[in-house]
């Protein structure tokens, strides 16, 4: 079976290895968790022996998914500016206003921090734009166009 491969940005490949390395404190401390209460030492009324353990199943589950990103991610430093790739940093307009965002893979997507996936329905629809481009977004709402500005 062929591995996915995850074209990464620097940055998101940096968080990734940062989530990495806290989901591995974390485990230790739920372990160490586990350990007390399996002696009757825990102080911690909230949590069960059972939440423990779903928690550190849960744990070991994203650390494995993460290894897997990060064992099968490159990252491209040669962004094209002349069409929408993922890593390109884009500017749209839409009625006068400018949307800027880095087109990314769907693991390192966060909107919040102006990162925004290709799978999402804008970045599919702007993959492989070049500047002057127009696009139409679907949305629940309705139709949405925007103009492809600048790349870069």
């Amino acid at each position: 079976m062929t591995e996915q491969k995850y074209n990464l940005t620097s940055t998101g490949l940096h968080e990734l290895k940062l989530r990495k390395k806290s989901i591995e404190d974390r485990i230790i401390e739920v372990e160490d968790l586990i350990q007390e209460s399996s002696l009757g030492e825990s102080t911690m009324e909230d949590y069960t022996f059972g939440q423990l353990r779903q928690e550190r199943l849960d744990l070991i589950n994203e650390l494995a998914q993460i290894n897997a990103v990060i064992t099968n991610a490159s990252v491209n430093h040669s962004v094209s500016s002349s069409k929408v790739i993922v890593g390109s940093q884009v500017k749209l307009v839409n009625h006068r206003i400018c949307h800027s965002f880095q087109l990314v893979e769907e693991i390192e997507a966060n909107p919040s921090k102006g990162r925004l996936s290709e799978v999402s329905p804008l970045g599919s629809s702007i993959m492989g734009k070049r500047v002057g481009d127009k696009v139409i977004v679907k949305t629940p709402s309705g139709n949405i166009e925007y103009s492809v500005v600048e790349i870069s």
